[in-house]
């Protein structure tokens, strides 16, 4: 006789000895013998495949079922994911504040400096038209001597024709030569005066800037007396007030 109660032996509920023990035990032999008759039905297995593709992600399921005593089942699944960045510019810098406006004494510095630059290129304008000038009346004089030679030779010729005649020719032909050389003498004086002038009128332009230069120091000095003048002023007015305040409050305390 077992006892009252439920234990386990070999996976069997024995409450007493009996029909019960003899049916339970039938009974579980025949679930395990129509589960042995499902494993011998379901031995053919299939595997089935399916893929799924799309423009973004890919998915990828494989099941795969085995059957052997007991029943397994394995599922792999892949997944990939493709992520796209954009990446932005940084936004572009501020322009610049503009520049602030230059003061008049500026203004007028630039416009005298403008001015005295003018003067210096027409100068050099005119010293260079000179030069021209100059240039020109030796390629003349280059072209008289030039002459004056041919008619030497024209000379020399006559010379041996006739030479009491060419004797005076000869004569005025040099006198023609020291009237040409007189002549050059006297343009390489002028070019020289020219040039003198030139200079002097350099120096002068150099002169009046160093006055210009001389004048507005002495007004950038003016400007800077009347500005401490000032300052003196107003410190004499806040003395000043200093002291009545102190005289004020001394009549307050006088009076109190």
């Amino acid at each position: 006789m077992a006892k009252k109660g439920c234990y386990i032996n070999n996976n069997i509920c024995v409450t007493n000895i009996g029909n019960y023990y003899y049916h339970y035990h039938h009974h579980h032999h025949h679930h395990h013998h129509h589960h042995h008759h499902h494993t011998t039905t379901t031995t053919t297995t299939t595997t089935t495949t399916t893929t799924t593709t799309t423009t973004t992600t890919t998915t990828t399921t494989t099941t795969t079922t085995t059957t052997t005593t007991t029943t397994t089942t394995t599922t792999t699944t892949t997944t990939t994911t493709t992520t796209t960045t954009t990446t932005t510019p940084p936004p572009p810098p501020p322009p610049p504040p503009p520049p602030p406006p230059p003061p008049p004494l500026l203004l007028l510095l630039q416009l005298l400096l403008l001015l005295l630059l003018l003067l210096l290129l027409l100068l050099l304008l005119l010293l260079l038209l000179l030069l021209l000038l100059l240039l020109l009346l030796l390629l003349l004089l280059l072209l008289l001597l030039l002459l004056l030679l041919l008619l030497l030779l024209l000379l020399l010729l006559l010379l041996l024709l006739l030479l009491p005649l060419l004797l005076l020719l000869l004569l005025i032909l040099l006198l023609l030569l020291l009237l040409l050389l007189l002549l050059l003498l006297l343009l390489l004086l002028l070019l020289q005066l020219l040039l003198l002038l030139l200079l002097l009128l350099l120096l002068l332009l150099l002169l009046l800037l160093l006055l210009l230069l001389l004048l507005l120091l002495l007004l950038l000095l003016l400007l800077l007396l009347l500005l401490l003048l000032l300052l003196l002023l107003l410190l004499l007015l806040l003395l000043l007030l200093l002291l009545l305040l102190l005289l004020l409050l001394l009549l307050l305390l006088l009076l109190l």
